[in-house]
């Protein structure tokens, strides 16, 4: 009745499952012992997100879906071992012990180009150790929400595509950001903000699917926004940066996923995971005219006029 109300919650540390249930009632939640400093950062975060991507009809649109994710119970339980400040990377494992299928597919991403290791790795304590727990956190996330949309009969096939995609972009963007001789955790950011950059076409088709499945969905990106603006008033870009956000996710993340296909909108001076993501997705195969070689040369970046991209 009131979707342009952020929920927070306080709960204390010491009792996760104060944590996994007020995950399920609210967007975000904080500590406590929070100072008015921080909380009044996290706020002005929501409201600027708002202001940036919640126009009231996006806001009314989201407001009005009736299957909007929620904050998926092992991503959740992550977040509350890890609030703990003496956690340690074998209560991480525990936590994905619990769920086989995630740790098959844990294993296939650490395995994949991203990592390029010469050397596979079967480990689930080796994997975690290797890429720490702020991005195995954000991994599940990623996974879980395409797995929690992986029972939508007619809109299954899509979503499959979609998953896919996201893999490859997420290499791409990472490449990218190495190319560009950013530190570690850019080039993390920009694989992750690859992973998780469609996730507002996971809303869109467990809502309307029929609707959904009825479009003639283009490869090329553009495109597809556009249809989506056009048929459901809004379109995945912003939906995703609106759920992402009210979870609380770093802004990197948030504003990669909003705007990765109008990256001026960002207001962003130097090269980020949002400049790697919008490169990568101007890469994809069927994709034409998508780089924003304005937005490139404002950052001092190089641009290929021949191909659109750096």
């Amino acid at each position: 009745h009131h979707p342009q109300v952020t929920r927070v919650a306080a709960f204390p540390n010491d009792n996760p499952d104060h944590n996994l249930r007020a995950a399920n009632a609210a967007h975000v939640y904080v500590k406590p012992t929070t100072q008015e400093r921080e909380l009044g950062h996290l706020i002005g975060r929501t409201v600027g997100l708002q202001a940036r991507l919640g126009t009231e009809k996006l806001i009314a649109f989201a407001g009005s879906l009736q299957r909007i994710p929620s904050v998926p119970r092992v991503y959740a339980e992550l977040r509350s071992v890890m609030s703990n400040p003496d956690f340690d990377l074998e209560a991480v494992a525990n936590v994905l012990h619990r769920d086989p299928g995630l740790i098959v597919k844990v294993l296939q991403v650490v395995n994949s180009a991203f990592y390029g290791l010469r050397q596979r790795i079967s480990d689930l304590h080796h994997a975690v150790a290797l890429m720490g727990s702020a991005t195995i956190s954000t991994l599940v996330l990623g996974i879980s929400l395409h797995d929690q949309f992986a029972v939508l009969g007619a809109a299954r096939r899509a979503l499959d595509e979609e998953w896919h995609r996201a893999l490859a972009v997420a290499d791409a963007a990472k490449r990218i950001a190495e190319a560009e001789h950013v530190g570690s955790e850019t080039v993390e950011e920009a694989y992750l903000a690859g992973l998780l950059h469609n996730v507002g076409r996971l809303v869109l088709a467990s809502n309307l699917s029929d609707r959904f499945t009825a479009l003639e969905w283009p490869a090329d990106r553009s495109e597809l926004i556009a249809i989506e603006r056009s048929a459901f008033g809004a379109g995945h870009p912003e939906l995703g940066g609106l759920l992402l956000g009210t979870w609380g996710l770093d802004d990197a993340l948030v504003e990669a996923v909003a705007f990765y296909a109008e990256p001026a909108k960002s207001f962003g001076t130097r090269f980020s995971p949002l400049t790697a993501l919008h490169v990568a997705v101007g890469l994809s195969p069927g994709t034409k005219n998508f780089v924003d070689e304005a937005y490139l040369e404002s950052l001092g970046l190089p641009v290929d006029r021949d191909h659109g991209h750096e």
